[in-house]
């Protein structure tokens, strides 16, 4: 996984991109993953699916240059899931399996 850094904000109108990081290792084929937090997560979410892709090619494109056409884009919605409402969480190096299932319970 590469992880890609910050996008600048003068070229965002939506929200502001926390974090990118690059699949390829992982899968191969081009994939980025972008994270929103905060309150940008909040405006990410209640944007128009092709606004928020706009958007994120324009902060893109500020650091870039020219960028190859996107294939297909996924939004997730994590602030309005009844299960996840906002949050995620990471196994950190060193926990085990029995430690996820403590934090389920």
């Amino acid at each position: 996984v590469h992880h890609i850094g910050l996008l600048p904000s003068s070229a965002r109108q939506i929200a502001y991109c926390a974090v990118l990081v690059s699949l390829v290792p992982l899968t191969g084929s081009p994939t980025l993953v972008a994270l929103y937090g905060g309150q940008d997560a909040s405006r990410a979410e209640c944007a128009e699916e092709q606004d928020l892709l706009a958007d994120l090619l324009a902060s893109l494109k500020a650091v870039f240059g020219p960028l190859p056409e996107v294939v297909s884009a996924h939004r997730t919605k994590w602030h309005n899931d009844g299960l996840a409402l906002g949050t995620y969480s990471y196994t950190p190096r060193g926990a085990t399996e029995q430690d996820r299932v403590t934090l389920a319970c």
